[in-house]
């Protein structure tokens, strides 16, 4: 018969018992860790659902309109003088205005006249091919406006004198024949100066 090594067997068995006790033992602190935390989780749950209902509920806050606010009527002023007088200050200043307005249509009606009897001047002069036409472009009662338009001239190769007798006058210079001076204005005029006109001497 056989050997057999008893002593081998029981270590092993023990070792065996040892394991499966072992392997026990962790399930049942699983088991322990997981029902804490469930309860745990319930306890909170709990505790934050009692205090929501637990806080009051602020009272809701009723809208009421403010009474509306009159004033009082506007009160009548005792004095009328002070009416009276802007009623005075502004019939002297439509005054003033119509005298500005009379004035200027007065001067703007001596500039035509002037221009008139021009014009009347070379009509009854038969001085027409002799080198005694000159050519005036402007008369204006501001300098500044002279100089503007004797600028507007020296652009288009035409030089030009300012004449001062009550109006500042643009005078080409030099005296031409009357095509010569026809011809002046007709090339200023193509290029946008159409205010010079033709006059004898």
């Amino acid at each position: 018969m056989a050997q057999r090594d008893y002593v081998k067997k029981s270590t092993r068995k023990k070792s065996k018992a040892k394991s499966s006790n072992k392997s026990r033992k962790i399930p049942n602190i699983l088991v322990v860790l997981v029902s804490l935390l469930v309860i745990l989780f319930v306890a909170i749950l709990y505790f934050v659902s009692s205090n929501n209902s637990n806080k009051p509920t602020p009272p809701i806050k009723k809208i009421t309109e403010k009474p509306q606010f009159t004033l009082p009527s506007k009160p009548e002023e005792r004095w009328t003088y002070l009416k009276e007088l802007e009623k005075a200050e502004n019939h002297q200043l439509s005054i003033q205005q119509q005298q500005i307005k009379q004035q200027q249509n007065q001067e703007r009606q001596q500039i035509l006249d002037h221009f008139i009897n021009d014009s009347a001047n070379m009509m009854t002069n038969p001085a027409t091919q002799l080198n005694n036409w000159i050519l005036q472009c402007g008369a204006f009662k501001d300098k500044d406006n002279a100089e503007t338009a004797k600028a507007k001239l020296a652009m288009f190769g035409v030089t030009a004198t300012i004449v001062n007798d009550k109006l500042y006058r643009v005078m080409v210079d030099g005296s031409y024949s009357k095509t010569e001076a026809e011809s002046i204005k007709t090339r200023l005029e193509s290029n946008g100066i159409s205010d010079c006109i033709l006059s004898p001497k």
